[in-house]
């Protein structure tokens, strides 16, 4: 297949007219009609759209319009910035800016409307096909340009490792504002698959909708996973052959739960700027327990993608790589096309991905170096701990004292709390708790028994609910003003009311 070819919905009719393009809970529409409705959409808003050649920005919700308008821009090989559907109209408005975008809205009849036309225009190059801004916790996101050609040898490196086909079914599960949701559907158009959009409001109901759907292939963050687990009796449709699960780590304990009830789990690791996944688990893994004397690892390359790790960081080379960052006059990419991602990372024996954590959440405590997820990976390997947060906390002695929140099993939450029907994002900073002192104990002899004394927490707490951005992924800087906030709170108290005897949870042992 040709790369004009490959995200062509035109000509993705012409070889499979009659196939199910997409599929709705009520509604199912082949590739002739879908075309025939993108190209009504089309001729309506011509007028508008070719009005400059700017990009063109529009709210990336999971309307069937907005949907439309999608394979229209891809048709029509127009530079897109999808604008996330959570974000305030304010930081939409100024993302648009940034890109030099026209931002426009579909109606549900496919009449465009112009929003807001950005003051200074940006034309970008003839190649590229989207820019798309980073789901970073901190500071302005940075605007990643992706190239058609990138995106294309993403999609095509994907379905070659999971032995994708026409027959696929993928659960539009994530929305197209992030990298992970748009490759879903430009794999489903790489491979004139069906599309299957994820529209029931509630874990219950879209546990529902896999199995009447027949659902084949899902790509989801731990969040979602989660969710789904938590559903007394739920199991995967038999049709499902296929759980990519990326967008932040994963629980060892998760995924061998997972695993454990049928559910056929790919780890997989990927950005932005990788246009999406870079490595992947093989098929024959999807349901073998993980190997608890073995780092969970996020699978090997795939095919196109070179990996390294120089000086502990995870540099990167191939042909699914962004372009550069709009508006930054630096190089993205270094003179020999090594992208450098700042993620801490190993490779194994067999050359697995092991992703460490990100350089920018490495805590500095005593001038010494602790990275988060080598204490979550002690920490989730202990009794009724189901997934575990690790930060670096201010301390005017230390620098950063090491903070462990850690999420528990359903039989050691609290009477009355639960996981089920969590709102999509935490808007509130997550309420801690103390551990129950054999737990605290529990932990603290694990950590000392299998960490350098300064790399053990100094803190711990539990949470029933992780904060999570408008991505899904964990809000840790929520986390970390939890903590703070929770010490200062405690610390005052202590302040009034000292010597209770109780057993402190910020242990006075010192950081050697």
């Amino acid at each position: 297949m040709t790369g004009s070819a490959q995200f062509s919905l035109k000509i993705a009719t012409r070889e499979r007219p009659q196939a199910t393009a997409l599929l709705t809970r009520d509604r199912s529409i082949s590739y002739a009609d879908w075309f025939r409705l993108v190209t009504g959409f089309r001729a309506r808003g011509k007028a508008l759209f070719w009005s400059g050649i700017e990009p063109i920005a529009f709210v990336a919700d999971q309307r069937l319009a907005t949907l439309g308008l999608l394979y229209w821009l891809l048709e029509d090989q127009r530079a897109f910035v999808p604008l996330h559907p959570a974000w305030h109209e304010a930081e939409q408005r100024a993302l648009v800016e940034r890109c030099g975008a026209l931002w426009l809205r579909i109606e549900d009849d496919g009449e465009l409307v112009e929003l807001h036309r950005a003051q200074s225009r940006r034309v970008l190059a003839p190649s590229t096909a989207c820019v798309l801004a980073t789901s970073g916790s901190t500071g302005l996101p940075k605007l990643v340009e992706l190239a058609r050609t990138a995106l294309e040898q993403a999609s095509l490196a994907t379905v070659a490792r999971l032995g994708g086909s026409p027959e696929d079914r993928w659960l539009w599960s994530l929305g197209a504002a992030h990298i992970g949701g748009l490759s879903i559907v430009l794999r489903c158009l790489t491979l004139r698959s069906t599309l299957v959009l994820a529209d029931a409001p509630s874990p219950v109901e879209q546990l529902a909708q896999l199995h009447a759907q027949r659902v084949s292939v899902l790509s989801l963050v731990p969040t979602q996973l989660t969710r789904w687990l938590a559903i007394e009796g739920a199991s995967p449709p038999p049709s499902l052959r296929a759980v990519l699960l990326g967008g932040m780590r994963g629980s060892r304990s998760l995924v061998r739960r997972a695993r454990a009830g049928g559910w056929p789990i790919l780890t997989t690791f990927g950005m932005t700027e990788t246009c999406a996944a870079l490595t992947l688990q093989p098929l024959s893994e999807a349901l073998r327990p993980p190997d608890d004397h073995r780092p969970l690892d996020a699978g090997l390359p795939l095919d196109g993608v070179e990996l390294r790790i120089v000086e502990g960081e995870l540099q990167i080379r191939g042909q699914a790589l962004l372009t550069r960052y709009l508006g930054e006059p630096r190089a993205a990419l270094d003179p020999a096309g090594w992208f450098p991602t700042g993620d801490l990372a190993e490779l194994d024996d067999q050359g697995r991905l092991i992703p460490v954590g990100r350089r920018l959440d490495r805590i500095v405590t005593g001038g010494e170096n602790v990275a988060p997820s080598e204490v979550e990976r002690v920490l989730e390997r202990q009794p009724h701990v189901e997934e575990a947060c690790v930060v670096g906390v201010s301390d005017p002695e230390w620098g950063e004292r090491v903070a462990a929140v850690v999420r528990l099993t359903c039989s050691t939450r609290a009477p009355g709390s639960s996981r089920r029907n969590q709102p999509q994002r935490v808007a509130l900073l997550p309420t801690l708790c103390e551990l129950d002192p054999q737990l605290y104990a529990q932990l603290e002899a694990a950590c000392l028994a299998q960490l350098a004394r300064f790399k053990r927490p100094r803190h711990y707490f539990h949470c029933t609910q992780w904060p999570l951005q408008p991505s899904g992924k964990l809000d840790r800087q929520a986390i970390i003003a939890a903590v703070q906030a929770t010490i200062a709170a405690r610390t005052q108290e202590a302040s009034l009311d000292a010597g209770t005897g109780a057993r402190p949870q910020s242990s006075p042992i010192p950081n050697t």
